[in-house]
Parts: C-alpha cells; sequence; structure tokens
C-alpha cells in the first residue's frame, strides 16, 4: 500500500512543479508583453473600457485609458478613435463616460465613434471589428493597461484586423506595484486555462 502511496505523491510532486512551470512560462509572456509600445500610424484607436465609478465618473484607471487615446489621437497617429464599453456596475456605457472626457479634453465628436454594448474584451474586439469592416478601415491602436494588451491585442488579431499595442501605463493597476503583480499573475492565469481548454 504504501509504494502505491509514494508513488502517487511522487506524481503529484511532477504534476505540481508542471503547472508551476506552465503558470511561470504565461507570466513571463504577459510581463514581457505588457512593454511593447507599437504606436505608429493605424486607421483608428480603440480604447477599451473599464469601470465606472457612483456619479457617472471615470475610474482612474477608465481615465488613464482615455488619456493615451487622447494622447495618440493628438500625436497624429489616427484620425479616429473607438470607444467600448457597455454598462457595468455603475451606468451609463463606458464608451458615453470616455466621450464626454474626450469632449472637455477638446476631441472633436466627428473623430469619436461608440461602442457601448460589450461587456468582455472578446465582444469588445467582435463589435469593433464590425464597426471598422463597415469604415473600411483594416488597422488599429489598441489601448487599454499595459498588462491587457498582449490579450487584447490577440483578440482583435482573430478578428482579422492588423492590432498593434498601445498601453496606458500611466494607469494605476501599472503604476502601484501591488496592483500591477495580482493584474499580471491573473491576466497569467487567464491566459493559462483559455490555452488548456482550447
Amino acid at each position: 500500500m504504501r509504494p502505491d502511496w509514494n508513488r502517487w505523491m511522487q506524481r503529484g510532486r511532477w504534476a505540481l512543479l508542471g503547472s508551476l512551470a506552465y503558470l511561470g512560462l504565461n507570466v513571463l509572456e504577459v510581463a514581457l508583453g505588457s512593454y511593447r509600445d507599437h504606436t505608429g500610424t493605424a486607421d483608428c484607436t480603440i480604447i477599451l473600457g473599464a469601470a465606472v465609478w457612483p456619479g457617472e465618473r471615470a475610474s482612474l484607471t477608465l481615465r488613464a485609458r482615455t488619456a493615451r487615446g487622447a494622447e495618440v489621437y493628438r500625436a497624429g497617429h489616427t484620425g479616429h478613435l473607438i470607444l467600448t464599453g457597455g454598462v457595468g456596475k455603475y451606468p451609463p456605457a463606458e464608451a458615453e463616460v470616455m466621450r464626454r472626457l474626450l469632449a472637455t479634453w477638446g476631441v472633436p465628436a466627428e473623430a469619436m465613434v461608440l461602442e457601448d454594448q460589450a461587456t468582455t474584451t472578446a465582444e469588445s474586439a467582435r463589435l469593433c471589428a464590425e464597426i471598422m469592416r463597415r469604415r473600411g478601415w483594416e488597422s488599429a491602436l489598441i489601448v487599454s493597461d499595459p498588462w491587457h494588451t498582449p490579450r487584447a491585442t490577440r483578440l482583435f488579431r482573430r478578428e482579422g484586423m492588423r492590432a498593434l499595442p498601445c498601453p496606458a501605463f500611466d494607469s494605476p493597476t501599472w503604476t502601484r506595484l501591488g496592483k500591477r503583480l495580482y493584474y499580471t499573475l491573473r491576466e497569467a492565469a487567464i491566459l493559462a486555462c483559455r490555452r488548456i481548454i482550447s
């Protein structure tokens, strides 16, 4: 009985070590991918939504992403901004809150396109791709938090567009080390699980 138990214990240890190594590779991929910034000329910039706070206020993360999109627009990299994000815990839609912010910062209404239905990154990719196809756009800069841009960019590429990462390095989930570690690990776990499932 004991030899069988020892054998199972040994197999369990190897399985645990293998799982940790696999997760570690995904952490490394997310961490390295977070620093990729390929900001350049594109048909449009897509700003991914984040939480809206009570009172229809933009969370600090949503504000940071929106500010990054405005920066890219002012620099002349793109002439159009797609704002994507539906209603989360608090209304209104994340896209609408971004529109209001950009308007106060001087971005003209004709430069903004709202996608206010998506509640996941995958939905944003699909719905934004539909907008781009209708307008004949093929390339997009993807604005999100650095730890999120690797996966987000892949999802947008799967929809057939030429997507380039454009991280918002001023987001508090990146500038605060504890949050950066937490979200990097969480993103790596999501990536690992989805690879196993697929």
